[in-house]
């Protein structure tokens, strides 16, 4: 691995250009395609001084995403303060990963993967290892996440993504949902879940900070210059759409906001993580997801693919990913393929499983 530095990377994929800083939270300065700005994006000279990533395009957030309420939470017995992340809020914010700096595992001319480690600290009280990989294509770009605990106690995760998309006259979003998260204009925490049918308006008319669920079926974003299609396995997105701002914002998340002070956290999207062991696991392939991908040329595709990679148990269970593909164009799939057999996977501290599929194509 290298250290990271103050300096862009740039990935290239025909029409599609990304630049990447590092050193800033891994935050994503600029992603084009072509000419067009497809989230909030800075010139190269901009991008190598940009001092926060809420200054960006985009960065993921882990180990939770949104707030935790008043930087303080009880956690299978124990009570929990963290620092304050966020200068103008009483609450933590999108988790450590965006705020620390990430190393270079490997790069090429179109991906590059990233590795963020958090230590026990007072930003975060439990200690995990946090993987990024980004691919551009000439149809969009893919991002994927593994978490892996590195404590020795269960911890809570959650992960999500913060794009900042580019705010134009036609911004319009389509978005079949269920339910809307209220909260409290004081704390900005949320309060009770309502029925919501969906989303279907200019983005100009729109004014959210909230957290959605029953998420299903596809975003569909619109303006005058880009046509892309939103998509994601979690049920959860929170909108934020600032009148006075020149973007918006549609997070793909595995929870709902402030879970971890919930009465029952894991009824709202958050998971527990548990130590790495060693065994030998034989794991029945229904268990274990693989994503094959269809596209169609003629549409832009972006998606994201997150996984909280969680520890089953004895031998006889195994290691099990949750992923998140987030964002695809429209008229594209992802297809979920489940192959007959069974999956061998070898586990070590700290490791993620490798696995050989019997009978995979």
């Amino acid at each position: 691995m290298t250290n990271p530095s103050i300096s862009l990377i740039e990935l290239r994929a025909e029409q599609m250009r990304l630049t990447l800083r590092p050193d800033l939270g891994a935050s994503i300065c600029g992603l084009w395609c072509g000419d067009v700005a497809v989230l909030r994006s800075t010139g190269d000279a901009a991008a190598a001084v940009l001092d926060t990533p809420r200054a960006a395009g985009g960065f993921v957030m882990a180990p939770y995403s949104n707030r935790v309420g008043f930087r303080r939470f009880r956690w299978q017995g124990q009570d929990h303060s963290i620092q304050s992340n966020f200068s103008d809020s009483p609450h933590a914010m999108h988790g450590t990963a965006w705020q620390g700096p990430w190393e270079v595992a490997s790069q090429s001319a179109d991906a590059v993967e990233l590795v963020f480690k958090q230590t026990a600290d007072a930003a975060w009280p439990f200690a995990f290892n946090l993987s990024q990989r980004l691919k551009l294509s000439a149809q969009g770009l893919r991002i994927d996440l593994a978490l892996t605990s590195t404590d020795q106690r269960p911890q809570p995760a959650g992960l999500g993504w913060h794009p900042y998309f580019a705010k134009r006259s036609r911004s319009r979003l389509h978005i079949e949902l269920t339910d809307r998260w209220e909260r409290d204009a004081a704390t900005e925490l949320p309060t009770r879940k309502v029925a919501q049918a969906g989303i279907d308006a200019d983005v100009a008319h729109l004014d959210y900070d909230n957290c959605f669920e029953g998420w299903r079926g596809a975003a569909r974003i619109r303006d005058e210059k880009l046509s892309m299609k939103l998509s994601a396995s979690v049920p959860y997105l929170v909108v934020f759409t600032p009148k006075d701002k020149p973007f918006y914002c549609l997070e793909p998340v595995s929870h709902v906001n402030n879970a971890v002070q919930m009465a029952e956290p894991a009824l709202h999207g958050l998971r527990t993580v548990k130590p790495p062991v060693f065994h030998l696991a034989c794991v029945p392939s229904s268990q274990v997801k693989h994503w094959r991908r269809r596209s169609c040329s003629r549409w832009r595709r972006f998606e994201f693919h997150a996984g909280v990679w969680r520890n089953l148990g004895p031998a006889g269970a195994g290691i099990a990913a949750r992923r998140v593909a987030v964002l695809a164009p429209a008229r594209a799939a992802a297809v979920l393929v489940r192959h007959p057999g069974q999956v061998h996977q070898l586990l070590e501290p700290g490791q993620r499983a490798a696995s050989a599929m019997a009978g995979a194509q």
